[in-house]
């Protein structure tokens, strides 16, 4: 039953800017719906060592965002040197690679203003697909390590 649940939460990941106007980030939608769907219930038996790694995928893109978070506040407000600038990014590109990959191709639309600032315009659907793609990223690399992991495991026993 929990797994169906998993499943509505991935749905709503995808509807939640529409729905809330952007004020849920469909991330969240993404991290619960996978905690749950990758638990054990109607859709997944047994505990395989697979379903550990990609909760802890998960998890790790959690603690990366955290981490980016306290980074960001830490540095808000001061003034930025380029190496500042860098030391910033790197905790945003590491807790979302498909948003650092995509900009880098696609590059949002920007407005300069008459006052310098610059404004840049971001659709939902670019947002939710890029906040899934970075999920989907954490929960691959993770479910690989863990097979090379159980793969390594078995050719020590044998």
């Amino acid at each position: 039953m929990i797994n169906i649940v998993g499943i509505i939460f991935l749905i709503l990941g995808f509807l939640a800017p529409y729905i809330t106007n952007g004020h849920l980030p469909s991330i969240v939608c993404f991290w619960i719906g996978g905690m749950m769907f990758f638990n054990k219930g109607l859709l997944i038996h047994p505990e395989t060592s697979l379903v550990k790694w990609v909760r802890i995928g998960i998890l790790a893109n959690v603690a990366i965002v955290a981490v980016m978070f306290v980074t960001f506040s830490l540095i808000n407000g001061v003034i930025m040197s380029s190496f500042l600038f860098l030391l910033s990014r790197i905790p945003y590109w590491l807790s979302a690679p498909a948003t650092a990959i995509g900009q880098q191709l696609f590059p949002a639309l920007e407005t300069p203003r008459s006052d310098g600032s610059v404004l840049i315009h971001l659709g939902y659907l670019r947002i939710v697909v890029e906040d899934f793609l970075n999920v989907v990223i954490f929960v691959s690399a993770f479910a690989v390590i863990g097979l090379l992991r159980q793969k390594r495991i078995e050719l020590q026993k044998s």
